[in-house]
């Protein structure tokens, strides 16, 4: 008899050490394919702060990770993070702050070759946003744009490489190593017995 495969969803916390991402916490998520809703992301981290001491980690999360509530969930959390944004999440809020407008600050950092910003508020919290010349020299992705609960350019720009650690170690589980997604499990936890 033929058992159909489908494509399973997780979501996980890693922790870098030592310039390797080791997953600590994941959970599957019953979605088929997709992204993590605020309600999975902010159960994740509930579950895993029952386990795992978080305070003084900082959370680096890639562009998916956004939103108002989200956000504000990291900060009553006391968690810090540094998150990538696309090119228009915030773009209305920041550009309407005090201060530089978004496209001046994309604009600046094309020139240069360090980290440039600006704190904008959003829903009361105080936030950083952060744009820096990528250094892949990607056309499609000329600038990179991040978030942070963080306050210095340069601390945020280098914590946020370590990242690609996490993305190393992600596609590892995935699409070059253990195929994680495509595995058959019956119900949901079974991979952790």
């Amino acid at each position: 008899m033929a058992t159909r495969q489908k494509a399973n969803t997780y979501i996980a916390l890693c922790v870098v050490y030592k310039n390797v991402a080791i997953p600590i916490y994941w959970n599957q998520l019953d979605k088929n394919g997709g992204h993590s809703s605020q309600e999975d992301r902010q159960n994740l981290i509930l579950q895993a702060s029952e386990i795992f001491n978080l305070s003084g980690k900082v959370l680096l999360a890639d562009r998916e990770f956004v939103g108002d509530e989200w956000l504000k969930f990291l900060k009553d959390a006391q968690i810090d993070f540094i998150i990538r944004l696309s090119k228009t999440c915030y773009k209305k809020r920041i550009t309407q702050s005090i201060g530089v407008s978004h496209s001046s600050l994309e604009k600046k950092a094309l020139k240069r070759k360090t980290a440039i910003g600006k704190v904008f508020r959003l829903n009361g919290n105080e936030y950083t946003f952060v744009a820096i010349k990528n250094a892949k020299k990607d056309i499609a992705e000329p600038v990179l744009f991040l978030i942070s609960s963080l306050t210095n350019y340069k601390e945020i720009t280098n914590t946020y490489r370590i990242r690609w650690r996490i993305e190393t170690c992600f596609r590892q589980l995935k699409t070059k190593g253990f195929n994680i997604e495509v595995r058959w499990y019956p119900k949901a936890g079974h991979i952790f017995a």
